[in-house]
């Protein structure tokens, strides 16, 4: 079976793809940033406009996101929804630059 799991302590993962066979055909490894003030030629747009990142893998999108959640809830009422808990980590410690959102991880079933 194929999934996906967190690197504990971390805002990591690595995915595991399986062939029907069963034998694994694919790992990837998605490494993350943590990088206070990266948002900051964004957050104009982000306070008033509706925005979309778009970019290659690697080129920084989760972590202007990532850096933009903690800045944005610390001045505003703040949900985020985060599918592959690359926003906030996976652990409390983690996500302490997010503690004044409203977070919600959708379970996987």
């Amino acid at each position: 079976a194929s999934g996906t799991g967190l690197v504990p302590g971390s805002f990591h993962r690595a995915t595991i793809a399986c062939s029907r066979s069963g034998e694994v055909s694919r790992i990837t490894i998605h490494i993350c940033w943590k990088l206070p003030g990266i948002c900051k030629l964004a957050l104009d747009l982000l306070v008033a406009e509706s925005v979309i990142f778009l970019g290659p893998a690697g080129s920084g999108k989760s972590t202007i996101m990532r850096d933009s959640a903690a800045v944005l809830s610390r001045r505003f009422q703040t949900v985020l929804v985060d599918f592959w808990c690359d926003l906030a980590g996976n652990t409390i410690e983690s996500m302490k630059h997010l503690e004044r959102a409203y977070y919600v991880a959708p379970s996987k079933q």
